[in-house]
């Protein structure tokens, strides 16, 4: 497997563990409070344009984009655990 190859697989991966997360966070989201659902909605239209920019891109990975996949997903993270 050629290093594109491996960057594409790594961030197929991680757009698959933030689909996960979004869907468990949108559900507690749904539960929560007014702060919560505001900031959630400053983090999905992240997630949509990281997913738009993996399709989009084929075969060809840009390193920023893993950059923004790995600081999404450490934001899904944090936000995951303030809900509980």
């Amino acid at each position: 497997m050629t290093t594109t190859e491996n960057l594409k697989a790594n961030l197929e991966k991680d757009l698959a563990d933030l689909a996960r997360m979004r869907d468990e966070i949108r559900v507690k989201v749904h539960l929560a409070g007014l702060d919560a659902k505001s900031a959630w909605k400053s983090l999905e239209p992240r997630f949509d344009a990281l997913e738009r920019d993996v399709r989009e891109e084929g075969a060809v990975v840009k390193s920023a984009s893993l950059l923004l996949a790995k600081d999404l997903k450490s934001a899904f993270e944090q936000f995951r655990s303030r809900l509980g």
